[in-house]
């Protein structure tokens, strides 16, 4: 659908992830290109508050070199019918976690099994490689208890906690 709406001429915008293999992705921001028009996949994420705020802190150097990064998004549920746990809630920390760092990793490797229906994962394990040396883990789930009260990026540094001045941003208390 894309494609076609790039080829009639129109600027779009995707909702992620913008194909399920590179190939396709490349092919999509070629014709963009060729075309003069905008090419954007929805990370909404990335414009909230808060993770502008990180990205401001983390570019200013106020926590040093970052070194690595985790990110765990687990709930029991909703369990999607036409995708799986990777391709549904990976790419929001994927997405913020570039953002944040200013670079796309070098090297993506993982696991991902399927326990609750055949064929579609419902846990993943990704780790990330950046050509700035960090390294990242992303671990994402439908088949958790309980979700997670910290979701999204925890820690970017190797003694910065980037929840305090997040608390601070929220008015909550460090």
């Amino acid at each position: 659908m894309a494609k076609q709406a790039i080829e009639a001429g129109k600027h779009v915008l995707v909702e992620k992830p913008i194909t399920t293999n590179s190939a396709e992705a490349r092919e999509l921001v070629g014709l963009a290109a060729d075309a003069g028009l905008q090419l954007m996949v929805g990370h909404t994420f990335v414009y909230t508050p808060a993770v502008r705020k990180i990205r401001e802190i983390v570019a200013s150097g106020e926590l040093g070199d970052i070194r690595y990064a985790t990110s765990t998004r687990v709930n029991l549920g909703p369990v999607r019918h036409d995708v799986g746990a990777l391709w549904d809630l990976a790419p929001h920390d994927f997405s913020i976690l570039s953002h944040v760092l200013g670079e796309r990793p070098t090297t993506v490797s993982g696991r991902a099994r399927s326990f609750l229906q055949p064929g579609l994962d419902d846990v993943a394990f990704l780790n990330l490689e950046f050509g700035s040396g960090a390294v990242a883990q992303l671990n994402v789930s439908w088949a958790g208890r309980q979700k997670d009260p910290s979701d999204g990026l925890r820690r970017l540094e190797e003694n910065a906690d980037l929840r305090r001045p997040l608390r601070r941003l929220e008015g909550r208390p460090v």
